[in-house]
C-alpha cells in the first residue's frame, strides 16, 4: 500500500503538472507541443482501451477534428489543450456532422482527451433529443481528464503500475532526447565550422553561386553532391546547409563504427521525427567514398536512415561523394530518389580570379603543367595557406631538391625526367600533407 501510495502520488504531480513539465524540458522550443502532448495521449489510450491507437496526423498532416484512432478503427480521439472544453465539444461534434467527406460519417464513438480546467465542469450532454449527428456525447464517459485518469490509477492496479511506468518512461526518453539533440545540434554545428574549408586562406570565397540557387530551387528530398577528389564538393554542401536551423552532421566513417543508426547522433531517429512534427532537419553526411569499398552492412545501415525518414516530409539527407565511387550506392539512389549535383573543376576564368589575388597562383598558372592541378579548391588552398605563408618550407624543400639534382647529375638522369618527378612529388596531396606537417614543426 505504501508503495502504490507512492506512485499515485507521482501519477498525479506528473499529470497535474504535465504542461508545465513539457514546456520546461522544451524550453528552447525545439519539438511541436502539440504532437509531444498526441503522442503522450496515444500510449494512455492504449492503457485506457487496452489497443493500440495510431496518430491520424503523422498520415495527414493537421488531420481535421479528430487525433488518433484504435487499432480496430471502432474508437476516435480528439486531444485538446484547450481552455474552452465545452466549446471544443460541441464544435467538433457539430463538424464531424457537416463533413461531406465519408470517412467521418462512421465515426459513432468520439473521446475527448483534455488537460482539464474549470470549464470541464460546464460541458453538457449531447444523447437522445440533443444529440449531434450519429454520435452520443456523455462527460462522465466520453471525456478523458487528469482526474479521471488519477482516479481510475487509484481504482485499478494494473492499470496504476502501467501508467507509473508509462510516466517514468517517457519524462526520462523526452528529457535524455531533448539534451542529446541540443548537444548533437552544438557538436555538428561546431564540426561542420572547423572541419569543412570553404574559403581559400581562410578569406577567398570561390562563388558557386549558380549551382546553390539550382540545388535550393529545386528542393529535393534526398541529395548527393558529387565531385572528383578536391573538387568542394563538402565546401558546397557547408554553404548549402548554412541558412538551415536544425542539421545533424557526420563523417561517413561513423556509420562503420556504430551497430545501429540510433547510435550515430545517439538519438532514436523516427521518435526525434514525431517529435519535431514537421519542422525541417536536415541530416548531413560527408565523404561517402569512405564506406563505399566497406562491407554490405555498412550500405544496409545507410539505407536503414533513409527508411527511417522516408515517410516524414520534414526530414533531408544530404551527402557528399566521390564520383568515382558513387556507383556503390545505385540502390539507394535509385530506391530513395537521391537527386545528384556534380562540382565541377574550376574554370579559368575562376582560376584567374584566384591568381589576381595571389601570385603564387599565378605563376604556376603561367606553367602551363600545373593546369590541372590548378583546377581543385582542395590544392590550391593548400599552396596559398601552407607553402606561401611559409617561405622557410619551401627555401628547404627546394634546398633539398637542389641537393637531389646534383646527385642525378653525377648519374646522368636527364634533367627533364628530374623535373617531371619533383613536380609530381611536390604537387601530390601526400607531399602538401608533409609540409604542412613541416610548418606546424617550424613554428
Amino acid at each position: 500500500m505504501k508503495d502504490s501510495a507512492a506512485r499515485i502520488r507521482f501519477i498525479s504531480d506528473y499529470l497535474c503538472s504535465y504542461k508545465t513539465k513539457i514546456e520546461s524540458l522544451n524550453q528552447n522550443g525545439l519539438f511541436d507541443a502539440a504532437t509531444l502532448y498526441e503522442l503522450f495521449a496515444s500510449e494512455v489510450c492504449r492503457l485506457w482501451f487496452g489497443q493500440v491507437f495510431r496518430n491520424l496526423n503523422t498520415i495527414r498532416s493537421n488531420y481535421p477534428y479528430v487525433d488518433l484512432v484504435s487499432e480496430d478503427e471502432a474508437i476516435y480521439v480528439q486531444v485538446s489543450t484547450g481552455q474552452n472544453i465545452p466549446g471544443k465539444v460541441k464544435s467538433t461534434l457539430e463538424k464531424i456532422k457537416n463533413s461531406k467527406d465519408r470517412s467521418f460519417s462512421q465515426i459513432r464513438t468520439l473521446y475527448f482527451f483534455v488537460l482539464g480546467n474549470d470549464s470541464i465542469d460546464d460541458v453538457p450532454e449531447y444523447t437522445g433529443e440533443g444529440q449531434i449527428g450519429d454520435i452520443a456525447f456523455q462527460p462522465e464517459t466520453h471525456l478523458i481528464s487528469i482526474a479521471r485518469i488519477i482516479n481510475k490509477a487509484e481504482t485499478d492496479l494494473e492499470f496504476q503500475l502501467s501508467l507509473y511506468d508509462l510516466l517514468h518512461r517517457e519524462s526520462e526518453t523526452f528529457r535524455t532526447t531533448a539534451e542529446k539533440f541540443e548537444e548533437m545540434l552544438a557538436d555538428s554545428r561546431a564540426l561542420i565550422q572547423t572541419q569543412i574549408d570553404d574559403l581559400i586562406n581562410g578569406e577567398y570565397e570561390i562563388s558557386r553561386d549558380d549551382l546553390l540557387s539550382t540545388i535550393r530551387s529545386e528542393d529535393y528530398h534526398n541529395i548527393s553532391v558529387i565531385g572528383d577528389a578536391g573538387s568542394g564538393k563538402s565546401a558546397l554542401c557547408k554553404k548549402l546547409i548554412s541558412r538551415e536551423d536544425l542539421v545533424l552532421f557526420t563523417r561517413a566513417e561513423k556509420i562503420a563504427e556504430v551497430t545501429d543508426i540510433d547510435d550515430i547522433w545517439g538519438l532514436g531517429v523516427r521518435r526525434l521525427l514525431r517529435y519535431l512534427n514537421g519542422r525541417r532537419i536536415v541530416f548531413y553526411i560527408d565523404a561517402l567514398e569512405f564506406v563505399a569499398d566497406g562491407s554490405k552492412t555498412n550500405i544496409d545501415r545507410l539505407q536503414s536512415l533513409y527508411e527511417a525518414t522516408w515517410d516524414f516530409d520534414n526530414a533531408h539527407i544530404l551527402t557528399s561523394c566521390r564520383t568515382s565511387d558513387k556507383n556503390a550506392f545505385l540502390r539507394l539512389t535509385s530506391t530513395y530518389e537521391i537527386q545528384e549535383y556534380k562540382v565541377p573543376e574550376l574554370t579559368d576564368p575562376e582560376i584567374a580570379q584566384v591568381a589576381a589575388k595571389y601570385p603564387i597562383i599565378r605563376d604556376l598558372w603561367q606553367q602551363n603543367r600545373y593546369a590541372e592541378l590548378l583546377k581543385s579548391p582542395f590544392y590550391l588552398n593548400i599552396i596559398v595557406e601552407q607553402i606561401n605563408c611559409c617561405p622557410l618550407v619551401l627555401h628547404r624543400m627546394m634546398s633539398e631538391m637542389q641537393s637531389i639534382q646534383l646527385s642525378l647529375q653525377e648519374r646522368g638522369i636527364i634533367q627533364s625526367v628530374f623535373r617531371k618527378m619533383m613536380s609530381r612529388i611536390m604537387f601530390s596531396e601526400p607531399c602538401f600533407q608533409m609540409v604542412s606537417l613541416f610548418k606546424q614543426t617550424v613554428n
